[in-house]
């Protein structure tokens, strides 16, 4: 799992992102408001409510989750809690916090990824096509070699837009983390 930091009121709140799962920092989360984790872990509509995600079925598993999906201590590091036991926790917490949680959430699961997928799809028909093409040419026609520069010229092409595109999303997390900061951003930055 990837570790992306965010920063919350002057703490670091760490989120692990994995294929499947983003985990939030609940040490990190519950220290921001001077509580204490194991607080908010004895209260009984917070084990009702673990006791339901770790038999609650997704995708056709008949299988209970591994509690460590839910809950992983991880040493001095803190404890970490899986992204919807995080909205339980940032809820009790504070409801500004919480909306502060889910949008951090929701723009690592969309909102980043949709323009570097986009991209990146782009970029990979045009290397297979690319490919076919340089394959195709060195076996019968030499002479086609002026297209397939044209094709190495789009490739470049989205390569740059691709960049670009984790480019501005890491700009408008900035922005969004640290909105004070916007009076530094030149223009020309963007």
């Amino acid at each position: 799992m990837k570790t992306v930091e965010f920063i919350y009121k002057d703490q670091v709140i760490e989120f692990l992102q994995g294929d499947s799962n983003i985990m939030v920092n609940a040490t990190q989360m519950v220290k921001t408001f001077d509580k204490r984790l194991d607080h908010f872990l004895k209260t009984d509509q917070t084990k009702a409510f673990i006791q339901e995600f770790e038999f609650t079925l997704f995708g056709g598993n008949s299988d209970p989750k591994n509690k460590e999906l839910i809950i992983k201590s991880r040493g001095h590091t803190g404890t970490f809690v899986h992204r919807i036991l995080a909205l339980k926790l940032a809820a009790w917490l504070s409801p500004k916090f919480e909306l502060w949680i889910f949008f951090t959430i929701d723009k690592m699961i969309n909102a980043q990824y949709k323009d570097i997928a986009e991209t990146t799809t782009a970029k990979l028909k045009i290397e297979k096509e690319r490919d076919l093409m340089q394959e195709e040419m060195l076996k019968k026609y030499p002479d086609d070699f002026y297209k397939f520069l044209e094709l190495e010229g789009k490739l470049t092409k989205a390569n740059r837009k691709r960049l670009k595109a984790i480019r501005d999303s890491t700009k408008e997390l900035k922005l969004n983390l640290f909105p004070e900061d916007i009076a530094h951003y030149k223009k020309s930055d963007w």
